[in-house]
């Protein structure tokens, strides 16, 4: 039969720690790229976290995928690692 509800303590316990752990890179790749102020946020933004959040419920709930193929995906579609906050080059700050 198969079980609907609870299907041993190992899928609880992965979860508990992939999640702990991209939490923690996630958290970590926020406070590199700076604060970003609603004013200044626009579309690609929100695709930028609907991605981060694709990417979160994937690695926690496919047992396929390993921790550091998500944390490596993260700086490549999350938040700019140059601290800028997302304006370009040439663009100055307002």
């Amino acid at each position: 039969m198969v079980n609907f509800f609870f299907d041993g303590w190992e899928p609880v316990a992965r979860i508990v720690l992939v999640g702990t752990l991209a939490d923690t890179t996630l958290v970590l790749l926020l406070r590199i790229s700076g604060q970003r102020t609603p004013a200044r946020r626009n579309s690609f933004d929100f695709v930028v976290t609907v991605a981060i959040g694709a990417i979160f419920g994937r690695v926690l709930t496919a047992r396929s995928i390993p921790l550091l193929e998500a944390d490596g995906s993260l700086p490549v579609v999350g938040p700019d690692s140059a601290g800028d906050g997302g304006v370009l080059p040439g663009e100055g700050r307002p």
